[in-house]
């Protein structure tokens, strides 16, 4: 990191004294394309190994061997964690998983990406989508109400697409008999 920030003022400082000695002698247009260009560097080299990261996985996916096509359902905290997780997973050369995009209800995250992957639609989008995309699975990354998952897995068996649950969960790993019966009630309600 250090590093990064010494190259970054290295090459910031250079620009600065050739836009200063040739194009410019005021003294905040330098100051604002010194302060600028050192800001772009070290953003730049902290994203540099998560893209080629990202980039890599590209390159490495198997080709050749049809994909199981994901859709995940959410763009919160979870989805993050999952497609994290599933990120991991790609690099298993077994693994033949392609994530076609994200679906969320918030209509204003449609065309962000969220670890890479974009948000194709919205909730009400999911049955165009699935077909158009020829969508195997539906994970569903977040939590919602029981009337909304029950519509959601009526639209997966009419389009005969697979839909599961991606969770993070705690539970107390000890045996039965030596837990009392309320721990679990306990470390579930925050009260004890």
């Amino acid at each position: 990191m250090l590093l990064a920030l010494v190259g970054a003022v290295a090459v910031s400082l250079g620009i600065s004294l050739i836009a200063g000695s040739v194009l410019l002698r005021g003294g905040l247009l330098t100051a604002l394309l010194y302060f600028g260009s050192s800001a772009a560097l070290v953003l730049g080299i902290r994203a540099l190994p998560r893209t080629v990261q990202d980039l890599m996985t590209l390159i490495d996916a198997p080709q050749g061997v049809p994909a199981r096509k994901l859709l995940v359902y959410g763009a919160g905290a979870k989805a993050l964690l999952f497609l994290r997780r599933l990120s991991l997973m790609e690099r298993d050369p077994n693994q033949d998983i392609q994530v076609i995009g994200i679906v969320d209800d918030d209509r204003n995250l449609r065309g962000r990406y969220i670890y890479g992957y974009r948000v194709i639609g919205t909730a009400i989008e999911l049955p165009e989508i699935a077909v158009k995309q020829q969508v195997d699975e539906l994970i569903i990354a977040c939590d919602l109400p029981k009337a909304r998952l029950q519509e959601i897995l009526e639209i997966g068996k009419q389009l005969k697409i697979v839909v599961s649950s991606w969770r993070i969960e705690q539970r107390i790993l000890v045996p039965d008999s030596l837990a009392p019966k309320d721990l679990a009630h306990r470390a579930v309600g925050g009260r004890g």
